[in-house]
Parts: structure tokens; sequence; C-alpha cells
């Protein structure tokens, strides 16, 4: 069964509501957060405590984070503010088992040459392939179009080669902006080493949209037969992930904090329970203090909502993580909230608004 995001993350102390349908562009992020800590005295606690989230990693279960976003780049200390990145998905997945002798300083992806002057192979051959814009799921917000040029059937040519070991393959190349040229894009190696990322499109910085999308490289093969993109198509694991921990001109509720990004959930919002709880597993395996579900519709039934719980509590007694799980965005009614039972290590988490975020989100004045 899939499951579907929930619009709204609480962790500890923290209180955001996402945008409603049709919300314009006007509408003020910073103002709103600023409020939204203030009414649940999240700034006075910090004030007073002097607590922002230094030293702890939280793992943000959801569509992925886009690492480029300058606000989720740094801690208040400098260090790297998302520290890891897998996919449990195949959204991003690349078969490259296709193997070519570079001739010429190019290599054909099917049936097209592609310049590789300056790539070097260890062994003498490329892995080959190509990522689609149609793997992406076709409700997502932003469609198929990952390079935001307008097109949904873009086909992007993809390099693995084996820079350091022969036959030991631990670099992609992707041509990003399709000129079938290798050599002018960036090598890119698993993201939890080097923390680099690179994008679909180019960015016009005279208009309000942005015209393109970063990714990260999550897996390689280590014998060159495939490769993994990841992206946030979506854009809900980026807004929960500065929820918790935005740095910048926008400062979360714990700016000090490293995050772990963890892709459990399509561009399109949907997943099922088996990649969430691969997801929860890994976050605990990899020492993450908080681990953040925010999806919606998690229970499906009440045998199942026990056997998630006892799944759930396994999980956390074993890594000591805290597992903050949102309530869901139905209700109020009775079996509308996902109920933890009581368990100390697994909370449930709902959402508050104040009349002056009413005023600021939907122009509601609540006297």
């Amino acid at each position: 069964m899939k499951k579907k995001l929930c619009t709204l993350t609480i962790i500890f102390i923290l209180i955001f509501t996402g945008l409603a349908e049709g919300q314009g562009l006007n509408f003020d992020v910073n103002t709103g957060m600023y409020e939204a800590l203030k009414s649940i005295n999240a700034d006075t606690f910090r004030n007073q405590y002097g607590a922002d989230g230094t030293g702890v990693k939280i793992a943000v279960i959801d569509t992925g984070i886009d690492v480029s976003h300058p606000d989720l780049q740094k801690t208040p200390q400098g260090k790297v503010k998302v520290v890891d990145y897998i996919d449990f998905t195949e959204e991003g997945y690349v078969n490259t088992k296709n193997t070519a002798v570079p001739i010429k300083s190019s290599v054909i992806i099917e049936g097209q040459r592609y310049d590789v002057t300056g790539i070097r192979t260890r062994c003498g051959f490329f892995h080959l392939g190509v990522f689609e814009e149609s793997q992406l799921d076709n409700d997502s917000p932003i469609g198929q179009d990952v390079n935001r040029n307008g097109k949904d059937n873009d086909i992007f040519g993809v390099l693995v080669t084996d820079s350091v070991l022969p036959g030991i393959y631990d670099t992609v190349y992707v041509d990003t902006n399709q000129n079938f040229d290798f050599s002018d894009e960036k090598p890119l190696k698993i993201y939890s080493r080097d923390f680099k990322w690179a994008v679909f499109g180019k960015d016009n910085p005279v208009t309000d949209y942005v015209e393109e999308s970063s990714f990260v490289v999550t897996c390689i093969d280590i014998n060159g037969g495939f490769v993994k993109l990841s992206f946030d198509g979506n854009g809900h694991g980026t807004h929960v992930a500065g929820i918790i921990g935005a740095n910048g001109k926008l400062s979360g509720t714990a700016p000090g904090a490293q995050l772990i990004a963890i892709k459990a959930m399509s561009s399109s919002g949907e997943g099922n329970w088996e990649d969430i709880f691969k997801a929860i597993d890994y976050a605990g395996k990899q020492g993450a203090d908080i681990i953040n579900v925010s999806i919606g519709n998690l229970v499906s039934s009440k045998e199942g909502h026990r056997a998630q719980l006892r799944l759930l509590k396994n999980i956390s007694l074993e890594s000591n993580a805290l597992i903050v799980i949102a309530a869901g965005n139905s209700g109020p009614g009775l079996s509308t909230a996902y109920d933890t039972e009581g368990d100390e290590n697994i909370i449930t988490v709902g959402a508050y608004m104040s009349p002056e975020l009413w005023d600021i989100n939907y122009n509601v004045i609540i006297p």
C-alpha cells in the first residue's frame, strides 16, 4: 500500500505549517517561521539554555533534500549540514551495465557519440547508461522536468569510471547540459565521501522561478553495473529539513544540528512501509539521535498498526534513537492520529497554529 506525505512536521518543540493549496509566492517564510518558533517558546528555550542542536544528528526520512540550498550548507560552527544521503527508491536508478572502450576520446551511448576527453579509465572500460525524465512520477510538483526547460522527455547520458583502482568503479559523470560532452561535467563520487552535487538545468537569476534541480550520487555499483542519482523532486523533504535545521537567511528550530537525508518517498510523495522501515533502520545504524518521519496515512488496520509499532520499538531500542512520527493531516476525530501507545522512544506530534500564524499564513484574523 502506498503512503502519502504529511505536510505538517513537529520535532521536539518544532512547529510549522506548510503552504496551503493556492497560497501565493508573497507568503513570507521567514516571518512565519519566526512566529511559529515564538508561539511555542522555542526562541525563549534557545536563549535560556543555549541549545541550537549542536552535536545532534537528525535523520529526515522523506522525499530527499536539496543539498544545494544555501540555508542547508553549514552549521553555525561551519560543519557540513547534510552529512549523509541514501535513497531507498528506484526513481534515480540508472542501468550502466553497457561498457565501451574510448576511441578517439569518445564513446557511443544509444547511438549518440559523447566526448570523454581527459577522463581516465584505469581498466580501459567505461560503463555507460542514460537517465530519463520519464523515470519521475508524472504527478510530482515538477512533473517530469528535472532541468525545468518545459519538456518532459529529456535524456541525460551517464558515464561511470574507475578513477583510482582498475575495475573498482567510483566516479560518475552526467551530461547535465545535454551537449554530448562529459569532459565539461563535474566528477561525482558517492555524496557522503565529498559532499558534492551537480544540477540539471541552468538557473536564470532574473526570474523568480528556479530553472534547475540539484542531485547527488548515492550509490555506485563497485562493478559499474548501476548508479543512483538522488534528488528532491517534490520539495517536501527540503521543506522539513529547513524547518528542522536551516541555518542562513532562514533559521530552523535546531540550526546547529546535522542532517541525514534518507529518500524513501518518490517525487509524487508516495512510498511504501517496506522502504520506510529500511530507512528508519538505516538511520538508527548510522547513529541518528532523532529520526523524523513526516508521512501521513500510516495506519492501514489495527493489526497493521501493532506490527508497525513492534518494528519501530525494536529499531528504537537497538539504536537508542528517538523516533518522531507526524500525527497526520486528518481529523479532528477518533483514529485520525497515529498512536504510539505511550512508548517513550517513539512520539507522535501534531500541529498548533497561533492566531498570529493564521494571519500570516492565510490572512485570517482570529480574535
